[in-house]
């Protein structure tokens, strides 16, 4: 296995931010996928850039899907582009659910996310007397 070094791993996750899959990246850089795998799980660091490489990975796919969209010239075109559409959007949904996932929930918090603040104001009168 090839050693671990920060400028490598930089370079490996500058690859999956431009678009290239693990796969891809570990060839160019003659290593294993193996060894990104455990890299993401052994080196803190590098699976925090790991994991933003893999949503600027996404930003990337939802690009290219735009530049598919808007090439479409002919019908047959729209069947060939409809797969790929379809796939990006796929996997960019994986990689960056947060900014490309379908799922919508609804969620009660309180300010900043936070939980909701609830209270309870008690005045006590004495009998009798009307309260204020």
């Amino acid at each position: 296995m090839k050693t671990y070094t920060d400028t490598l791993a930089s370079e490996l996750c500058e690859c999956i931010a431009g678009g290239d899959s693990a796969r891809e990246a570990a060839k160019k850089y003659d290593i294993t996928e193996g060894a990104i795998r455990f890299w993401r799980r052994t080196k803190p660091d590098f699976a925090t850039q790991y994991a933003h490489a893999v949503q600027d990975r996404a930003d990337v796919f939802f690009e290219r899907g735009n530049d598919i969209a808007f090439r479409i010239k002919s019908g047959e075109e729209s069947q060939i582009a409809r797969v790929q559409l379809d796939w990006l959007k796929w996997a960019a949904c994986k990689m960056f659910p947060k900014a490309y996932g379908d799922k919508v929930t609804q969620e009660h918090s309180g300010p900043d996310g936070g939980p909701i603040q609830a209270s309870v104001t008690v005045n006590f009168v004495k009998t009798g007397e009307k309260p204020v």
